[in-house]
């Protein structure tokens, strides 16, 4: 399983950068959070804290790794 906050364009968060998860080489590991918990979490306090409106259509994906090629 992997964790990601991804938004329908189909970017990932990396905790640095919005990257394309189905374009960059190693997105899919930059952008894994591991847990549920992890992500909700940061994504929680990020929205809490943006004025730019950088997360406003983010939510939290988790996959199976075979599901990953699909979308």
């Amino acid at each position: 399983m992997r964790t990601y906050i991804k938004r329908a364009d189909g970017d990932c968060w990396s905790g640095e950068e919005w990257i394309n998860l189905k374009v960059v080489v190693g997105a899919r590991d930059a952008c894994d959070f591991e847990t549920y918990e992890a992500a909700t979490g940061y994504l929680d306090a990020a929205l809490a804290s943006d004025e730019s409106d950088n997360f406003a259509d983010a939510s939290v994906v988790t996959v199976e790794h075979a599901d990953e090629l699909q979308g």
